[in-house]
């Protein structure tokens, strides 16, 4: 049987996504794929000594990495901004982003795999229909801060 040679290159990379103009990240990705894929793909990888891999990072996404790292939790990323504001001082501008936006996760996998993020998904899906202020107001302070962990937490590898 002849032998066959396979290469394994990763290719990992995220588009810009620091605002110049706001100068804040304007999207999660970078720190999100960071904490579960990435990580997770090295740890993967660490199983089998014997594979050859090649990881590929781009500059731009290796320089929002060195942002994180450097700046932690004072980064100026306005979803772990709107992640670590305590949910009962939450604005209905704040509290309108993370229902719209605390779901962007693989349904699926991330959602439905935990019975009260569903549950959170369900009672928005069911009031979305009517615009967003009313989402915001079938969700009780508890449900945000449920949603504000659930959504870092469904992300964590």
């Amino acid at each position: 049987m002849n032998k066959v040679y396979i290469a394994f290159l990763w290719h990992n990379h995220q588009p810009d996504y620091y605002d110049p103009i706001t100068q804040k990240y304007i999207m999660p990705w970078v720190r999100l794929h960071c904490q579960k894929a990435y990580l997770d793909m090295i740890s993967l990888i660490n199983e089998f000594p014997n594979l050859k891999c090649t990881f590929n990072l781009t500059p731009v996404l290796l320089k929002q990495m060195q942002d994180y790292i450097k700046q932690g939790i004072s980064i100026p990323d306005i979803y772990l901004q709107h992640s670590l504001k305590r949910a009962s001082e939450l604005t209905e501008s704040e509290r309108i982003f993370i229902a719209k936006n605390f779901f962007k996760a693989n349904q699926e996998n991330m959602i439905n795999s935990y019975t009260r993020y569903k549950e959170l998904l369900k009672i928005r899906n069911a009031s979305a229909t009517q615009g967003f202020i009313n989402v915001v107001k079938k969700f009780s302070t508890q449900d945000f801060l449920d949603l504000q962990v659930w959504f870092n937490l469904a992300w964590l590898g």
